[in-house]
């Protein structure tokens, strides 16, 4: 009777060992599954991931295009004389005061897609401007900053219309002192 009991014992036994390795081989089947589809997901991922950056490039380039496009008419209209008038508004520099006013003379060219913009003071002398159009906005630097002072010249013209153009100059002379602005521009008619 002993025996029946081990042999009942040990099928018992033999039948849990069984059923472990088929619950163990479902379970890997599972995973392997999984694996598969996540596999899948992420390349799929990826994919979408690969288009999206190629549309967004597409896009990005239309609007590079259009705003050359943009640049390119608006550098054609604004070329010809205009008539400057500068009033500085801030100043830590002796030479300038809040107030003082500048009457000259501007031509505007554009070549290449850039603006040339030259200024004739009063007294004929002239400075020589280069700059770029972009996002309706005119930025302007000295083509020949002053070595001897360190001065830097900056315009921006950021309010651009037919007949009539308004921004700032900044005068920078190294670290010592700095002036400010307004500018405006008039087409000479």
């Amino acid at each position: 009777m002993l025996y029946r009991y081990i042999i009942a014992a040990l099928c018992t036994l033999m039948l849990g060992v069984i059923s472990c390795q088929e619950n163990t081989t479902q379970q890997s089947r599972l995973l392997e599954k999984e694996r598969v589809e996540l596999k899948k997901k992420e390349s799929l991922l990826l994919s979408k991931q690969i288009q999206y950056e190629s549309q967004l490039k597409n896009r990005d380039s239309l609007l590079e295009e259009k705003d050359s496009l943009l640049a390119l008419q608006l550098s054609k209209q604004i070329e010809g004389p205009w008539n400057g008038k500068m009033v500085c508004t801030e100043s830590t520099c002796p030479e300038h005061a809040v107030g003082d006013t500048r009457i000259d003379q501007w031509i505007l060219r554009a070549e290449k897609g850039k603006i040339i913009a030259i200024n004739v003071n009063k007294f004929g002398s002239q400075r020589i401007y280069h700059g770029t159009i972009e996002n309706q906005k005119i930025s302007l630097v000295d083509s020949a900053p002053s070595s001897q002072n360190d001065v830097q010249m900056e315009i921006v013209l950021d309010r651009l219309e037919q007949d009539r153009l308004t921004g700032r100059r900044t005068l920078q002379k190294g670290k010592e002192c700095t002036s400010l602005f307004t500018i405006e521009l008039n087409r000479v008619k």
